[in-house]
């Protein structure tokens, strides 16, 4: 990456995405006025996604594509960082569409306020590409409070959208992912990332978000129940804001709720800790989560 362009690395991690995936990459190739680099990690896709990925990087160059056993969006987000050589990091989902000027203006909005990352408003399309309505736009494009109103704002309301996301690199330096937290991932991070940098929003619309189809969504229930999502919600919020008030260890040893936020923490600092994935696998069983329970066995033998 030598361009004196503002030099970039989208972070893009893929599962079984070969219905958008061509559209994505399309849009991600045609970002303006960047010295672009994508770091595309395939996640054990069994489709036709690989396929794809190595057509576009025979065309374009410029993709770095890295295949492990499907682990999860965490585990998959953290290796394409490590791989990453950009100035700026940006998050890449397989299913929506980079509008052309989304990178530089972000970065120009960054450098202007003097952020250390930010997002941006978006557009919402259903699974064939056609503008919709949905009440989450609402909240994607919310007007952010000021810090630390913010924080309370992201932990009630979300009020960004994920793929969105655009950062300097020593932002993934400090925090990253955890895989510790199967659902509320991105909301763990955006939490952490404004208690410790500057962060904003780039007030016009950059991305095409893809809705879920009823089908993924019906899916999305099913694999999810009510009291899952409520409890690693609880978890992962705790998880993100408590270590700022009390120390860790009081959190440590327990095989229940507090469990589960103990091993959240510990995962933070080794992301590879096979004991807090086997605890957080034998705390899941215990609640009667048995697909939580299995996922998190499996990273344990990794």
């Amino acid at each position: 990456m030598l361009s004196d362009k503002p030099a970039t690395s989208f972070i893009l991690c893929v599962y079984n995405g070969e219905k958008t995936l061509a559209a994505t990459l399309s849009s991600l190739y045609g970002q303006k006025e960047i010295d672009l680099e994508i770091i595309a990690v395939n996640d054990g896709s069994e489709d036709k996604s690989g396929e794809i990925l190595q057509k576009f990087k025979t065309k374009f160059g410029r993709m770095t594509i890295v295949n492990i056993g499907h682990s999860g969006l965490a585990v998959a987000r953290n290796t394409g960082i490590g791989l990453a050589r950009g100035d700026y990091l940006a998050s890449a989902a397989q299913d929506d569409i980079y509008f052309p000027e989304k990178t530089i203006g972000q970065i120009k909005y960054l450098e202007k306020n003097k952020l250390d990352f930010c997002f941006s408003e978006v557009e919402l399309i259903d699974s064939r590409g056609r503008k919709t309505q949905d009440k989450s736009l609402k909240i994607y494009n919310a007007r952010l409070l000021p810090w630390p109103l913010v924080i309370p704002q992201v932990i009630w309301r979300f009020a960004v959208c994920s793929p969105t996301f655009l950062c300097r690199k020593n932002c993934y330096q400090k925090l990253k992912w955890n895989p510790g937290i199967l659902l509320f991932n991105d909301k763990y991070l955006w939490i952490k990332m404004f208690m410790h940098f500057r962060g904003g929003k780039l007030p016009q619309v950059a991305l095409k978000h893809r809705m879920a189809n009823r089908q993924k969504q019906g899916l999305y229930k099913r694999n999810f129940p009510a009291g899952f999502l409520y409890l690693e919600h609880r978890a992962a919020v705790l998880s993100a804001v408590l270590p700022s008030f009390f120390p860790e260890k009081i959190f440590s040893g327990k095989e229940n709720f507090f469990g589960l936020v103990s091993c959240i923490l510990a995962l933070q600092k080794n992301p590879g800790d096979k004991r807090s994935f086997m605890l957080l696998a034998s705390i899941y069983q215990k609640y009667g989560f048995s697909f939580a329970a299995k996922h998190f066995t499996a990273l344990a033998k990794i």
